[in-house]
């Protein structure tokens, strides 16, 4: 099966398909309007198109449009500036760029042959057939290709194959909650991996988006979710720590909202316990995941009385999840090592990089650079990143650990973990904080020193005004 085919099967709905402020779109609509744009596509000889575009219903309208063409969808985060934007569109061979006409203020500096402005195509309706267009019918093309969301070195280009993608959601679709009644808010950039899967997954099924168009606060969700009786909600640990330190929902009605995962980074045990506490009547999951696998490895529903509350679950069926030792060796249960992963929606490989491809994927195996561990009953815990890890005097200190403790403080609103160079230990632990208000550097401090051990208690705290993030709202490591 085809992506194409999620938006064709449901293409005679007459029900909003995507909300976005005032404006919205049917799948009927969708569906025309991506034609329209496909059509436009066919005088271009090009097999890739690049999309800079912001969440909205235009965003829809363009990635659908590109693979009705049978081209490969490159989406850009709206966010990038020029460097960025020419670095994705060297590495991918791009000749055709899709964009909103307010976003030309970046574009002269940007080089690319043809550029096309998807509002041009909004009142269009020379409308012919699905048949008409250049099909597919071969799942092993490349259907999309993603930038990762790195934090500490140059994004890589990852291919993902129309059946990468749709393995996932045949995968998904029999063990998670949504249907086509369920309404997603969408405040993550769709340009993520996480968020790619997610839309496509409830494009199939018939469900509707609404676009949080302004930057998350949780008064803005909370409204959102009142008046559009919001049912699920995909975020990051930053707006999970918002929610959870929020006192607004009790203002608004919100009980629609059914289910909340939170995924793209790590977040604490005591996070996910206050934020279950504040909301009871919501499931919160967390997931575990990569660009290069299709975003989902292993997801689980956070439970204060479960044994395994600290995990991230059991891998997905038809994964193959395993911890390898430095020589790539198989560990038992209960070690540590890295998290290497098999299966239909791993990658085919990073454009234009084949030694890094090969680095990567070892004898079918996506060595994914996370450190973990799995225990007796097939739950999968993830300590941290291998890259990320910090040499401290002979002992192996993991940021992410840190990290869950600082954002745990009722002193600290952000903080990110690092390594900083000691000419005695090689490293030690050091942290850029942001304070509460009232709070002071000593409060974090004295709670470092009762929560962590010596060796682990930063030596170099840092205050600053904010944390660097990544567009998918990730710490940027130093």
């Amino acid at each position: 099966m085809l992506i194409n085919e999620c938006l064709i099967r449901n293409k005679n709905l007459k029900k909003k398909a995507v909300i976005c402020g005032n404006d919205s779109i049917t799948y009927e609509e969708l569906h025309n309007r991506s034609i329209v744009i496909a059509n436009e596509l066919s005088t271009y000889t090009g097999d890739k198109v690049a999309m800079l575009l912001s969440n909205s219903i235009e965003y829809f309208v363009a990635f659908f449009g590109i693979l009705y063409s049978g081209k490969t969808v490159v989406p850009i985060p709206a966010s990038s500036k020029s460097i960025q934007i020419n670095s994705i569109i060297k590495d991918c061979g791009i000749e055709l760029l899709i964009t909103h006409r307010n976003q030309a203020y970046c574009l002269p500096d940007v080089e690319v042959s043809s550029i096309i402005y998807v509002e041009d195509f909004a009142n269009k309706n020379d409308i012919c057939s699905y048949a008409d267009l250049k099909s597919i019918d071969d799942d092993s093309r490349v259907a999309v290709i993603l930038s990762t969301s790195s934090t500490s070195s140059n994004p890589k280009r990852v291919i993902l194959t129309h059946k990468n993608i749709m393995s996932l959601i045949s995968i998904l679709t029999p063990i998670v909650s949504y249907n086509e009644t369920s309404v997603s808010l969408i405040a993550l950039p769709l340009t993520s991996v996480i968020m790619n899967s997610h839309f496509i997954h409830l494009i199939y099924l018939g469900a509707t988006f609404v676009i949080m168009k302004e930057f998350f606060s949780t008064n803005g969700f909370f409204d959102l979710v009142e008046k559009e009786r919001v049912t699920c909600f995909t975020c990051a640990p930053p707006m999970a720590l918002l929610l959870a330190r929020s006192n607004s929902a009790v203002s608004y009605d919100i009980s629609s909202l059914r289910s909340v995962v939170i995924g793209g980074a790590s977040i604490s045990d005591k996070v996910l316990e206050d934020i279950s506490n504040k909301y009871p009547d919501i499931y919160f999951s967390v997931g575990y995941g990569l660009t290069e696998a299709c975003a989902t490895i292993a997801f689980n529903t956070f439970s204060k009385e479960s044994p395994h509350r600290n995990s991230v679950g059991k891998p997905i069926p038809g994964l193959i999840v395993r911890i390898e030792s430095e020589s790539r060796e198989p560990l038992e249960p209960g070690n540590i090592g890295e998290i290497v992963v098999s299966g239909e929606t791993i990658m085919s490989g990073y454009m234009n990089n084949p030694a890094e491809t090969s680095r990567t994927i070892v004898n079918g195996f996506l060595r994914t650079g996370d450190m973990g561990m799995l225990d007796d009953e097939g739950y999968l815990y993830v300590v941290g990143r291998k890259k990320s890890m910090i040499n401290s005097g002979g002992l192996s200190i993991f940021p992410e650990e840190i990290e869950d403790i600082l954002l745990s403080c009722p002193a600290v609103a952000d903080a990110v973990v690092y390594g900083y160079p000691d000419d005695f230990l090689e490293e030690v632990v050091a942290a850029d904080i942001v304070l509460q208000e009232h709070s002071t550097k000593q409060d974090v401090l004295e709670f470092c020193n009762a929560k962590l051990p010596k060796q682990k208690v930063p030596r170099i705290l840092n205050i600053v005004d904010n944390i660097d993030k990544t567009d998918t709202m990730k710490s940027k490591r130093r």
